[in-house]
């Protein structure tokens, strides 16, 4: 499992937002900033698998390039069985995003 955590602002993204003396946000800031993780994962393909006040977790399936294998399996018809297990056997990235005490998203791969 790799985590990472990025800093929230509204206008410009993840980068610092606050002084560090400014204090912790607040649960209604840190829903608004686990809202804004949530779209800007949903706007690169990711799906919300599910939601708890604290936390959520997104799925985005790995695709399979169904033009390539069509055109491969036209030259060589064994290209069909690898074709097959690409397409059953496609596997799915997860991450679970949580807000930290102090305003940053914490991304937990696994």
């Amino acid at each position: 499992m790799t985590t990472t955590t990025e800093r929230w602002n509204a206008a410009t993204g993840p980068e610092p937002v606050r002084s560090p003396d400014a204090g912790a946000p607040g649960e209604a800031e840190r829903a608004a900033i686990l809202d804004w993780a949530i779209a800007q994962y949903e706007h690169h393909g990711w799906r919300l698998r599910s939601r708890s006040p604290g936390q959520v977790v997104m799925v985005r399936p790995k695709d399979v390039n169904h033009a390539l294998h069509a055109i491969l399996t036209v030259f060589t018809w064994f290209w069909a069985l690898v074709w097959i297990t690409f397409a059953v056997t496609r596997t799915t990235e997860r991450v679970a995003l949580s807000v930290e005490p102090d305003g940053r998203v914490r991304v937990d791969r696994f």
